[in-house]
């Protein structure tokens, strides 16, 4: 089957940390069905002066990994911030190049990822080609629908839509609210790539070193990391000996925001305690994962928060704030905790709970690992397939 993945969050030689879930779906979909991937890049980074075109230039335009054939990153233009014409200008400077792909290579389905501006893109991509369109959420549609004109778009793309796939309920009954059909929502959550998160080492014992708390994500507001700072304050005046590692990507105008985060530290008296990793490649994610006393993801708002997932596969507990399908990861106690977004004083306490604990990190790591990325490949390529049937 030939596939045309289009995806704006995709990693590429200026920001190798973009998109790992995006990546990691399609290099599995790529081994059994023959996928083209257009990853656009905008030639100026409008969010971050710092960065502005810093890069961007020397990527380049067409390359191939392993299990992916062909990688497109075709420059376009918008407006600063993600405004509601985002969307629409994406599908008109893509259009030509599509055509033009499509004499090559002659897709069947257009699979975008994230309603906005994907989705949207791909709706008016779809019907000038001629092709059907699937559209994943991920979670940045929570936010998008709250604006009047995005909604009004990305409803339009949800109806005509002839599969979405949502990564947790909460996003699939988004989709329901804007219009899509039932009948052709399937959540699907994201996967874990074994090969790479799996118990690479054991933490060591505590006596006479920090105990180790691990955080992963870009580094924006959202996140919540100075939740989880000021968590950690109360934990060390509690009379702990803990540090908090963070690892993530600097990027599209987060620079201030660390700075942000870093004075955080260095108010609460905790700037030694708290290390900025930077962007971390899997594999050695996968190590800190393992070593770590406990993982905590303290977002504000996710889909299906994979690092989780990604977490336990290496052995290591969770503490969660309850946004997206975090719970359904974690199920009951016997993984971690899940606690209000928000609330510092119950993070501070789910930590200290999952620090006393001793917990089967085996076990942790076998639930994890039954639910690969093959196997949501294998799922998303049957409804792929199911798509063409209906439109024979």
């Amino acid at each position: 089957m030939k596939i045309l993945s289009l995806a704006t969050v995709f990693p590429n030689p200026s920001e190798p940390g973009l998109g790992p879930f995006v990546h990691a779906r399609l290099e599995a979909l790529a081994r059994i069905a023959d996928v083209r991937v257009v990853a656009p890049v905008g030639p100026f980074d409008y969010d971050n002066p710092a960065r502005r075109g810093l890069g961007r230039r020397s990527i380049p335009r067409l390359r191939q990994e392993a299990e992916i054939r062909q990688i497109r990153h075709p420059a376009w233009i918008y407006p600063p911030g993600n405004g509601f014409v985002k969307g629409p200008l994406l599908a008109a400077q893509m259009l030509p190049r599509l055509a033009i792909l499509r004499r090559r290579f002659a897709f069947e389905v257009i699979d975008a990822h994230f309603l906005h501006p994907e989705g949207i893109g791909a709706a008016l991509l779809a019907k000038a080609l001629g092709v059907p369109f699937t559209v994943t959420m991920r979670g940045n549609e929570l936010d998008y629908s709250k604006r009047a004109p995005h909604r009004a778009l990305m409803s339009r793309a949800a109806r005509l839509a002839a599969r979405v796939f949502p990564v947790s309920g909460e996003l699939g009954e988004l989709a329901v609210a804007l219009g899509a059909d039932r009948k052709r929502v399937r959540p699907i959550g994201n996967g874990v790539d074994s090969t790479v998160y799996r118990p690479w080492d054991s933490p060591p014992p505590r006596t006479g070193r920090r105990t180790v708390i691990l955080s992963a994500g870009r580094i924006v507001e959202g996140k919540g990391f100075h939740y989880l700072i000021r968590a950690l304050k109360i934990l060390v005046d509690g009379g702990a000996d803990a540090e908090l590692q963070i690892a993530g990507e600097s990027g599209r105008g987060l620079e201030d925001h660390r700075a942000t985060l870093s004075a955080l530290a260095q108010s609460l008296g905790l700037a030694e305690r708290v290390k900025f990793l930077g962007w971390t490649p899997p594999e050695e994610l996968a190590r800190r994962m393992s070593r770590a006393d406990v993982f905590c993801l303290s977002s504000v708002r996710e889909g299906w928060p994979n690092v989780l997932a990604e977490a336990l596969a290496c052995g290591s507990p969770v503490v969660s704030t309850d946004v997206g399908d975090a719970r359904r990861i974690i199920g009951d106690q016997s993984r971690g905790f899940h606690v209000p977004s928000g609330d510092v004083e119950a993070l501070a306490g789910a930590l200290v709970k999952a620090l006393d604990r001793n917990w089967d990190r085996a076990g942790l790591s076998r639930f994890a690992h039954e639910r690969t990325w093959d196997r949501v490949a294998r799922q998303i390529l049957g409804e792929l397939e199911a798509v063409i049937a209906e439109e024979g």
